[in-house]
C-alpha cells in the first residue's frame, strides 16, 4: 500500500511538471503583439500617473503597465517603488504609511520640482480611463512571503470583473497565491534572469514576461507546448519591435509608440508590368518589399561574382 502511494505521489508531481497547460480561457488572443506602455507615457508626466497613462492612450496605445502597492490600511496605490524619496515629496514607506498620510503627498518632482500631481490608487485609473483599456498590472511586494497588495487586488477584481488586465510580479509565490484564489485570473511571471525560469513549470503562469534580450527559440517552443502567452518588457526601438512581430510575441512593454512600425500594414507601390510600358499597382505588406528587395541584392551580388 505504501509503495502504491509513492507512486500516485511521484505521478501526480511528474504530471503537474511535464503534462500541463494554460487554459485558452486564461489568455488574450490577438491577431497581432499588443503593445503596452511601460508606466504610461512619462517623458513630460510622473510615471504611474493618470496624465502618463491618458497621454500613452492618445499615443496610440490599448494597454499600459503599472506597479502597484497597497498602503497600511489596505488602499492599492499605483507606484513603483516603495521608497517615497525616489518620486515624491514625502518620506518614509508607502506600504507603511496609511492612505490619510499619502493623500497629501506629490508624485513626480524628480523631474518636475513644482509637480502637483498625486500618487493614484488603482481605483482613481481605473475610473479615469476608457472601460476597453487593457492593464498589465505588476504587483511589489516587500517581502517573498507578503501577500497583501494580491489579497487587495483579488478582492478589487472581485467587484469589477470587466476589468481586462494581466496581473504579473517578479514574486512566483505571488502568482502561484492569485492562481490558487482565482482559476480565471490572468497571471504573468516576470524574470530577468534564465535562472528562474524554471518556476514557469511549477506555478503554471498564463504569460512568461520575460526580458527582451533573454528571449530565444527554446523559449518560445517550450511556450508554444504549454499554450503560455509571451509579453517581453525593455523593447524599445524600430529593431526590437519588428522582431517581437516576426516572432509572433503576444505583447512587448513599450516606451514610444512612434517607434512602432506596422509590418502588416500594405504599402502599394507602381511597378512596370514585364514587356510593356505600363505600370501595375501593387499592395503589399512591407516584409514583401524588404524581402524582395533582399533577393535583388542577393541576385546583383551573384551575377557581379559570376562576371568577374
Amino acid at each position: 500500500m505504501s509503495l502504491f502511494f509513492i507512486l500516485l505521489i511521484l505521478f501526480i508531481v511528474l504530471h503537474h511538471r511535464y503534462y500541463w497547460k494554460v487554459d485558452d480561457n486564461n489568455r488574450y488572443h490577438y491577431n497581432e503583439p499588443i503593445f503596452i506602455s511601460h508606466r504610461g507615457e512619462k517623458s513630460d508626466k510622473p510615471e504611474n500617473t493618470v496624465p502618463a497613462f491618458k497621454d500613452a492612450l492618445d499615443n496610440g496605445f490599448t494597454w499600459i503597465e503599472l506597479d502597484i502597492i497597497t498602503s497600511k490600511d489596505g488602499v492599492i496605490y499605483c507606484s513603483h517603488n516603495f521608497d517615497l524619496e525616489r518620486e515624491t515629496n514625502g518620506s518614509g514607506y508607502l506600504n507603511e504609511l496609511t492612505s490619510e498620510a499619502l493623500k497629501p503627498l506629490y508624485t513626480g518632482i524628480y523631474h518636475q520640482k513644482n509637480s502637483t500631481t498625486k500618487i493614484p490608487t488603482l481605483d482613481e485609473v481605473v475610473s479615469s480611463l476608457p472601460e476597453n483599456t487593457g492593464y498589465n498590472i505588476e504587483i511589489k511586494a516587500p517581502i517573498i512571503w507578503d501577500m497583501s497588495t494580491a489579497r487587495a487586488l483579488l478582492s478589487y477584481l472581485g467587484k469589477s470583473p470587466n476589468i481586462k488586465c494581466i496581473v504579473s510580479s517578479f514574486n512566483p509565490f505571488v502568482v502561484a497565491y492569485l492562481k490558487l484564489f482565482s482559476r480565471s485570473i490572468k497571471t504573468g511571471f516576470l524574470f530577468q534572469n534564465l535562472e528562474y525560469y524554471w518556476v514557469t513549470h511549477w506555478i503554471h503562469p498564463s504569460y512568461i514576461h520575460p526580458r527582451g534580450d533573454l528571449i530565444n527559440a527554446q523559449m518560445l517552443s517550450d511556450a508554444k507546448k504549454h499554450n503560455m502567452g509571451v509579453n517581453a518588457w525593455t523593447i524599445n526601438g524600430k529593431d526590437a519591435i519588428n522582431w517581437c512581430i516576426d516572432q509572433k510575441i503576444d505583447g512587448a512593454a513599450d516606451k514610444a509608440k512612434a517607434e512602432r512600425v506596422d509590418k502588416n500594414a500594405k504599402v502599394c507601390k507602381r511597378l512596370a508590368v514585364p514587356g510593356s510600358h505600363i505600370k501595375k499597382r501593387i499592395c503589399k505588406p512591407q516584409r514583401y518589399w524588404d524581402k524582395l528587395q533582399q533577393d535583388s541584392q542577393k541576385l546583383s551580388q551573384e551575377m557581379s561574382s559570376r562576371s568577374s
